[in-house]
């Protein structure tokens, strides 16, 4: 009994030091957002959303979805009066992130 409060215990110790998956979710969507605000051509990207799945230990996969602006809707609604070409088209791509507890990298999959 002592060794399943023991190991509860030292269980409940790292996560708390850790992040949860719904925190690392909001970390990396912020350090996407601030890849693409110093990125040129990309500042008027629009973050959506991003969901992770734990894949295994330290590794999550998981779908981002952003906005970007239509160049070619908004050219083709300068021609016309209709104006019936989304301003931003919604884009998915797949991501990987690696977080160990300290460090978090994230990479767009092509």
């Amino acid at each position: 009994m002592k060794k399943l409060i023991l190991l509860l215990f030292i269980s409940f110790v790292f996560s708390c030091n850790g992040l949860s998956k719904k925190q690392l979710g909001e970390q990396v969507k912020e350090m996407i957002i601030e890849t693409y605000n110093k990125t040129p051509g990309l500042e008027k990207t629009e973050v959506v959303d991003l969901t992770l799945k734990n894949q295994e230990g330290n590794k999550y996969k998981g779908v981002l979805t952003v906005k970007v602006p239509n160049l070619f809707g908004s050219m083709m609604n300068s021609f016309n009066s209709d104006t019936s070409y989304e301003d931003k088209i919604e884009i998915k791509y797949d991501i990987e992130v690696v977080y160990d507890g300290e460090d978090i990298s994230w990479q767009i999959l092509d």
